[in-house]
């Protein structure tokens, strides 16, 4: 996708590899929301961005906080409107042997050191994944998660905590990839070697000798070089979900298009039906009106059409039929299921969903008699929202 006007969250935001991140973003256009707990820190990152050529604000939260996510996440998609991305990058060291044993004196890492860098490096990324997920499918957003995890998932002496979290960093980043790829979200990862960072640069002097030393270029990398990375994972990774890139820039791990295909057709009859009476309840919900019956034949139609792949578009398809469905019953009639049919075949799948989602968009418009209000209160989207797909979908008044 392209980066201009989108919004990316970014985690860990006010320094570092998070800084340089949100001001290579910002070079690019991006509108971005910089999550940290230090106010003066991030106020001086989001004047770093503004001077890049983007838009910045700052927002304190500890991402290890499920309370305080939730609110943060909100916020963002208040104040701008829609959320595109999220970068999962703060972490925290908490370094020290399991067992050490010196003079005669056994020391042990802490509970305490354990789990604070594992409710920060993995509690945090599972709570910012989930409520930006949920809040991008809420929003009708497609986007990417990009996860920083870290040549330290295979194991780093003195780090058990640290090498943890990233482990799991990296593995569910595979995961997410697999669930949240119907609803247009990718998920992916980079495991970065060792990059000169305010958090590096607390580790013990003999500790980052050692590091570098087996470097090759006897250096640590530089965060602008992780960020290019980055970038390039929001630009290009058009279909592929899930790349983990180590510190050598090699895939170690990947989700395709097909795999994507793959998953959707494993949701069985009982699956699609289930989520077809969701949604169509929710519609109703939102509309203040009784619950719509289904007909079997509508279910029937529903149970047995070819998905290309893609949940959103279940999720479109039952909405419209609520919108057009006058009386209490769904009938098969209120499916626009004949349109997929009909389309290009050489189309591919982004756009055979663009065409059902243009399809959704110009009937709820003529519906309200192209007020462009009341159709987003139908369809639960904020106007701008509706204002800026009706631009990247090109539809203009002349069409209604």
């Amino acid at each position: 996708m392209q980066l201009k006007d989108k919004v990316i969250i970014i985690t860990g935001g006010c320094q570092g590899l998070g800084r340089a991140m949100g001001e290579y973003l910002a070079a690019k256009g991006a509108k971005l929301a910089l999550v940290d707990l230090n106010q003066e820190k991030l106020d001086e990152a989001v004047a770093a961005c503004k001077a890049a050529g983007g838009d910045a604000r700052a927002y304190l939260c500890n991402v290890a906080n499920e309370e305080q996510v939730t609110h943060m996440v909100a916020q963002v998609a208040e104040d701008f409107g829609a959320i595109n991305g999220l970068i999962n990058n703060a972490g925290i060291l908490r370094d020290g042997l399991t067992i050490r044993v010196k003079d005669g004196e056994m020391t042990k890492m802490s509970l305490a050191q354990w789990q604070a860098v594992i409710d920060v490096n993995l509690t945090g990324v599972f709570l910012c994944t989930r409520e930006v997920a949920a809040k991008m499918i809420e929003l009708n957003n497609e986007g990417a998660i990009v996860n920083i995890s870290s040549i330290s998932r295979a194991g780093n002496m003195g780090q058990a905590n640290y090498s943890a979290a990233k482990a799991g960093v990296a593995a569910d980043t595979v995961v997410w990839a697999k669930e949240l790829a119907r609803y247009g979200i990718r998920v992916a990862g980079v495991a970065p070697g060792f990059i000169e960072t305010e958090m590096t640069a607390s580790m013990k002097p003999e500790a980052l000798e050692k590091m570098t030393s087996g470097i090759p270029l006897k250096r640590m990398g530089k965060p602008a070089e992780i960020a290019h990375s980055v970038a390039y994972i929001f630009e290009k990774y058009h279909l592929i979900s899930a790349p983990v890139v180590d510190a050598a820039g090699r895939l170690v791990g990947q989700i395709t298009v097909d795999d994507i295909v793959n998953i959707i057709q494993e949701e069985n009859r009982e699956d699609i039906l289930r989520l077809a009476r969701h949604f169509a309840d929710k519609a109703c919900a939102f509309l203040q009106r009784d619950l719509c019956r289904w007909s079997d034949a509508a279910l029937e139609r529903l149970a047995g059409y070819a998905f290309p792949g893609n949940v959103r578009e279940l999720k479109g398809l039952v909405e419209r039929a609520v919108l057009l469905c006058e009386g209490g019953e769904l009938l098969p009639e209120h499916f626009n299921l004949h349109v997929e049919a009909s389309l290009d075949s050489s189309l591919n799948l982004r756009e055979r969903m663009e065409r059902v989602e243009r399809s959704l968009l110009m009937d709820c418009l003529r519906k309200n008699g192209g007020n462009q209000s009341q159709a987003a209160r139908e369809l639960g989207l904020p106007r701008r929202t509706l204002l800026y797909r009706m631009e990247r979908l090109n539809i203009s008044p002349a069409d209604l």
